[in-house]
């Protein structure tokens, strides 16, 4: 066999080693037309108007100074995200930017707005990868969770406008305790469009320091009656084999949140510095959280270090920090999901 690796994997590896931002997530606004209950933005139940009274939203201007920057520093990947990015009136001025670039574009988006016409505009400009999130196989589960009747009739549109136009998309089905006896329903969806679905049972909490979205996570026992059904071994997978709790946060990755706030990644909202107050570049190769993350190693997650189930552990540093204020704690809730994991690999689930 040989061993040679693809162009892609090489630059991926030397992005690792440089400390070169690969993947820049850039969140053009917090306005979204759903009001999903586990929105990690802020409590979606609220008055938008009234939450973003003084909210300082980047300008058209700034959003097309960072794009610019993020080409300068060597990225390949622009993830175009909000609220809902097709809320932005201008999501095409900043499309159009990101490809004068040579920026690979992906959008994380609900798919209400792609109707056909605009699926055709996203083609001419070559934007192919989509990230859809979908929240239960029918319309009653899913319009329940993001509380607006007819959402996932528009999903679905949108869905399959994409497929028919040559596109390429993750569902990411979001499981709650409201779909998750429905996963293979669920499945059978992304199979029938032919699209990739990924599962994710993540529900932190937000931004703004509130904890409902947290309301519709999955406990021990949801956990274990997945696991318990898990004739394919579908959830068997995925250890953590090293002897790292390191991700690619401040390594490859970094957001640029829709107020200019620089983050390690969209998930770990850990204030880094403001492109209002200096460059993206000088952001990151000067951030003092930045290099505390690059930093860190093994020892300085000091619970995780000790655990005697970590390879089972499925952490996110950045839900451990939304979760608990600390980026190095271990998050509670994948311990849980840890012992549960373990059990079901030993075959001792009860």
């Amino acid at each position: 066999m040989s061993d040679e690796i693809s162009p892609i994997e090489r630059y991926i590896r030397q992005s690792e080693q440089a400390f070169v931002p690969m993947n820049v997530t850039l969140e053009v606004s917090l306005i979204c037309n759903l009001k999903c209950t586990h929105c990690y933005n802020f409590d979606r139940s609220l008055p938008q108007q009234k939450v973003l009274k003084n909210y300082k939203t980047l300008s058209n201007e700034e959003i097309l100074r960072v794009i610019k920057e993020i080409s300068q520093l060597g990225s390949l990947f622009l993830i175009i995200t909000g609220g809902e990015p097709f809320a932005h009136p201008d999501i095409f001025t900043f499309i159009a930017e990101a490809r004068k670039n040579n920026l690979a574009i992906r959008l994380k988006t609900n798919a209400t707005h792609l109707t056909e016409p605009v699926v055709k505009r996203l083609a001419s400009y070559q934007v192919q990868d989509y990230d859809v999130s979908v929240y239960g196989h029918t319309a009653e589960t899913h319009d329940a969770f993001t509380k607006k009747p007819g959402s996932f009739v528009k999903t679905m549109e949108g869905l399959k406008n994409l497929k028919k136009h040559g596109m390429f998309a993750n569902i990411s089905f979001i499981v709650n305790k409201l779909n998750y006896k429905h996963i293979e329903d669920m499945r059978e969806i992304s199979l029938v469009l032919g699209f990739r679905s990924v599962f994710s049972f993540e529900l932190t909490s937000r931004n703004d320091g509130s904890s409902s979205s947290t309301d519709y996570r999955l406990d021990k026992e949801d956990m274990a009656y997945i696991f318990k059904h898990d004739k394919k071994g579908e959830y068997k997978g995925h250890f953590n084999e090293s002897n790292s709790m390191s991700c690619a946060c401040a390594k490859t990755n970094m957001a640029v949140a829709s107020n200019g706030n620089v983050y390690p990644c969209i998930g770990a909202p850990i204030r880094s510095g403001n492109i209002r107050e200096e460059s993206l570049l000088s952001i990151w190769e000067n951030s003092k959280e930045f290099k505390r993350i690059r930093g860190l190693g093994l020892k300085d997650y000091k619970v995780c270090s000790e655990c005697n189930i970590r390879k089972f552990c499925q952490r996110s540093s950045g839900s451990a920090f939304l979760n608990t204020g600390d980026y190095t704690a271990a998050d509670p809730w994948s311990c849980e999901q840890a012992e549960l994991l373990k059990k079901h690999n030993e075959g001792v689930l009860i």
